[in-house]
């Protein structure tokens, strides 16, 4: 019973994790179940309960039918001993109303009967019913209609009163009663009650069926401008264009469209102040470079020309070829100083590549005689 209990529960708050255009299908079949259940319940009671008021009353003109017919003939109602006339009687008048029925006298006693194998078998007890002349005879009711039973078949019985005037008192006594038994009205109120229910089972189905489609339209049209925006937010990027919502209506849903475009906007000021400091970052690092590019040569220039001078104080022989040697290289040295200051200059607009050939052995001889003046400088070879 727990584990049911659980999986039931585990299935509820699954229903609950579904996409939002289910919740809403559900929601709304829910919302129109109720109503169809409930109008249908109330719509089979009161059919039911209407029915059987014209059951009845067609019980009670049958039985006035029946108490006419027979009060017509008082005489032989009058006359119990004569058995033959009161069985002509009855037979007459169940012929006539096609109606089953039971005479007894004043004191209750069966005394025909249009059915008299069922009393003959035992079915029916031949006294009236207790509950029938407690209500007739005692508490002078005009009818009284009780349910009754044959064996296993249920069925209603209406009694009634078959009253005469007697004597020179012109007294108005009850001589006998007539008890009308229908034994088909349950089945025939069964028969109503199963064509009423499948009737309203059918209508039910119908409705409901269209009631699915239209909730499933329903749900699809008010989730789809979310299904729009949820396609936009997957597709938001840092780098790319991303495109406004257009969403006329003033709902929670244009609302939440309206938020979306609002952080569109900050979202591309965002960019644009990432772009403004990575550029700015980036000139920064450009400037240590060139900066750091621009003092490596200059110390090692600085003792190149140290050295020529105390090479011309010191009026070596070789002082031109140092002259020359130095010259060259101070001059190769401003050009490339020169190249990283145009290239620090056109650093927005960076050049195709060019791929050129270089003497690597010509640069390094450059390299080695503008640090030759340093202490403990390589000689190349």
């Amino acid at each position: 019973m727990y584990r049911g209990y659980m999986l039931a529960r585990g299935r509820y708050f699954e229903a609950f994790r579904t996409n939002f255009s289910t919740k809403i299908q559900l929601f709304l079949n829910f919302g129109i179940l109720v109503p169809l259940v409930v109008v249908s319940i109330a719509t089979a009671s009161q059919v039911t309960n209407s029915y059987k008021r014209d059951l009845l009353r067609t019980y009670e003109r049958r039985g006035r039918t029946v108490q006419e017919n027979l009060l017509k003939n008082r005489g032989v109602l009058a006359d119990t001993a004569s058995r033959t006339a009161l069985v002509d009687l009855a037979e007459n008048v169940s012929s006539l109303t096609e109606t089953d029925l039971n005479l007894y006298d004043a004191q209750g006693v069966l005394l025909v009967s249009s059915q008299p194998l069922i009393f003959e078998t035992g079915l029916l007890s031949p006294l009236m019913n207790p509950q029938a002349a407690a209500a007739l005879a005692e508490q002078a009711q005009p009818r009284v209609l009780l349910t009754e039973r044959a064996g296993s078949l249920s069925f209603n019985s209406l009694y009634l009163p078959l009253r005469t005037v007697i004597g020179p008192e012109r007294a108005n006594v009850v001589v006998g009663y007539v008890g009308i038994p229908f034994f088909d009205s349950e089945k025939e109120l069964d028969n109503k009650l199963i064509e009423l229910i499948s009737t309203i089972l059918n209508i039910f189905t119908v409705m409901f069926i269209l009631f699915l489609v239209l909730t499933f339209i329903a749900s699809r049209m008010l989730t789809s401008p979310l299904k729009v925006l949820t396609e936009k937010l997957r597709h938001t990027t840092l780098t790319g264009q991303n495109e406004m919502l257009a969403y006329e209506s003033s709902d929670e849903i244009g609302l939440l469209v309206r938020e979306y475009n609002a952080m569109l906007l900050k979202l591309e000021e965002s960019k644009q102040e990432l772009a403004t400091q990575e550029k700015e970052a980036a000139w920064r690092e450009m400037a240590r470079q060139v900066a750091h590019e621009i003092k490596n040569p200059l110390t090692p220039m600085k003792l190149s020309l140290q050295f020529l001078q105390k090479a011309i104080a010191e009026k070596r022989p070789n002082a031109e070829e140092l002259i020359s040697r130095i010259s060259q290289t101070l001059i190769t040295q401003v050009d490339v100083l020169s190249d990283i200051a145009t290239s620090f200059s056109n650093f927005t607009n960076l050049p195709a590549m060019r791929p050129e050939r270089l003497d690597v052995a010509s640069i390094l001889r450059r390299c080695v005689g503008l640090h030759q003046g340093e202490p403990g400088a390589a000689k190349l070879t």
